[in-house]
C-alpha cells in the first residue's frame, strides 16, 4: 500500500527522536579577578555579560571557543582533530 507524503511524514515525526532544546557552554573570562569559566547559556544571551562566580563582577568577556572536528577536510581551515588521522586510517 502505498502513502501520500503528507501521511509518511505525519508517520516519521511520531516515530523520531525528540528535539532537545540545546543550551550550549560557552567560556567566560573576568579580568577583575582574573579566572577562565564556563556557563550554559542561551544562545540569545551568550553576548551579554554573565556574572563571575569567583567575584560577582559583570564585566566578563567571551572567549573564542575552539573545537576540534574529524572527517573530509584536509584543508588549512580546518581545526586540528585530536584523535590524529583526520578521520583517515592508518
Amino acid at each position: 500500500m502505498l502513502y501520500s507524503p503528507t501521511v509518511y511524514n505525519r508517520a516519521w515525526s511520531q516515530h523520531r527522536a525528540p528535539r532537545r532544546n540545546s543550551v550550549p557552554i560557552y567560556e567566560y573570562y573576568c579580568p577583575d579577578c582574573d579566572v577562565e569559566f564556563e556557563k550554559l547559556v542561551r544562545l540569545a544571551e551568550a553576548n551579554a555579560a554573565q556574572d563571575c562566580p569567583e567575584c560577582g563582577g559583570r564585566h566578563t568577556q567571551k572567549k573564542l571557543s575552539v573545537f576540534a572536528t574529524s572527517g573530509g577536510s584536509t584543508g588549512t581551515g580546518a581545526a586540528a582533530s585530536s584523535c590524529g588521522g583526520g578521520g583517515r586510517f592508518s
